[in-house]
């Protein structure tokens, strides 16, 4: 198990390092505020504490800098009990997570310490529930509150296509407000969609679906949003490609991947898609030579809004290719394929560029008459 690692500033004559060394920390001890932030722009530790009275400034200010440079690392100040009395200001606007008592013997730091651990990790984990509560909330209700509106606003815009005739001009128009129309119509439904499969509410259709079929259909239905784009696709399949699951929710995974593939790659480039049966399951593999995905970033890329920095500065499409979406398109996909118990990985492609491999459960005649109800996956969004 990897030690706690703690920056300590003491106080001149303290020792308080000392004694947290000897309680198995990983312990960094400085000598004054300026070496504590040259350590916090090179390191993350788990624990910052600092004296509530120091020489080179109060303890709540140091904070103050500590919270700006790592948010993310346990605060405490280390208190005289004989000689601090006020400490009202020691938890002002968060500044402090906690407060140890700087002549403890090591025993009590580490049970002090480990307590206030365990705490904060308690309290993030409630508001990380309380936050994806309110995100579900949110989806819920904006798919609600927009489907009626959207409806509405499609339905009167087909009435004046019948009704203009041959107006070219005012027919021009509708069919810029149409295609905004049909634009947000989809994005309805991938955000249905991916509650629905979130919360385990979908059932899915099961049947065979041949993958070298969708993918041609994917293709044609997606050769108009991809006519701005110079980058060439290539279609490669290695035998049966049948899976099992949902035809029109397979279709909208790998539309949605190929978008992405394509959206990050830049003109020029080349984005491949292949199918092949793998043992007992169906594996598709898209291949772009875009921008890549950075390690860190691979499971975060499935969180709900999450978008994976400035899409301008990565390709020459035009202004129609230049924004980075809802944030929803591998939210669905990584949803989707969970429910039907296949899995989703991305990995370096062999030159630039991103891999991204989807397997699935392979059809077979005994299967494919029996009801399919989603797997509600265990994943975990970061807030």
């Amino acid at each position: 198990m990897t030690p706690t690692t703690v920056f300590v500033l003491d106080r001149p004559e303290g020792d308080l390092a000392g004694r947290l060394a000897t309680a198995d920390f990983d312990v960094t001890a400085v000598a004054s505020p300026a070496e504590l932030r040259r350590h916090l722009a090179m390191a993350a530790p788990d624990v910052v504490i600092c004296p509530l009275r120091h020489p080179g400034g109060p303890g709540c200010a140091l904070m103050r800098d500590v919270r700006e440079q790592r948010p993310a690392a346990l605060r405490l100040l280390a208190v005289d009990p004989d000689n601090d009395s006020d400490l009202s200001a020691a938890f002002a606007d968060g500044v402090v997570h906690g407060l140890v008592p700087d002549s403890a013997a090591p025993a009590f730091l580490a049970a002090t310490i480990a307590a206030q651990l365990n705490r904060c990790a308690r309290n993030l984990e409630a508001e990380r529930h309380r936050l994806e509560r309110h995100k579900r909330e949110f989806m819920m209700l904006t798919n609600h509150e927009l489907r009626t509106p959207v409806t509405i606003i499609a339905s009167a815009l087909d009435m004046l296509a019948m009704r203009c005739g041959e107006r070219d001009d005012i027919a021009r128009f509708i069919t810029y407000a149409r295609r905004g129309s049909q634009r947000l119509t989809a994005l309805l439904d991938l955000l249905s969609d991916t509650v629905s499969l979130e919360q385990g509410e979908r059932c899915l259709q099961r049947e065979a679906v041949d993958l070298r079929g969708l993918a041609s259909t994917v293709l044609e239905e997606s050769a108009a949003e991809r006519a701005e784009r110079r980058v060439a696709i290539d279609v490669e399949a290695g035998g049966d490609a049948a899976a099992l699951g949902d035809p029109r929710l397979l279709k909208e995974v790998m539309l949605q991947l190929l978008s992405n593939a394509v959206k990050y790659t830049p003109d020029g480039g080349r984005v491949t898609m292949r199918m092949e049966r793998r043992g007992a399951g169906v594996c598709l593999q898209v291949r772009d030579t875009g921008i890549g995905i950075p390690t860190g970033e691979r499971e975060r890329v499935f969180e709900s809004f999450h978008q994976l920095g400035d899409i301008e500065r990565h390709h020459s499409s035009r202004f129609a290719w230049k924004g980075g979406g809802a944030g929803l398109g591998l939210t669905f996909c990584y949803r989707t394929v969970t429910a039907h118990g296949g899995r989703i990985e991305i990995a370096d492609s062999d030159g630039p560029g991103t891999v991204v491999t989807v397997t699935l459960p392979a059809a077979s005649r005994e299967r494919r008459q029996r009801p399919l109800r989603p797997r509600v996956a265990a994943f975990r969004s970061a807030v």
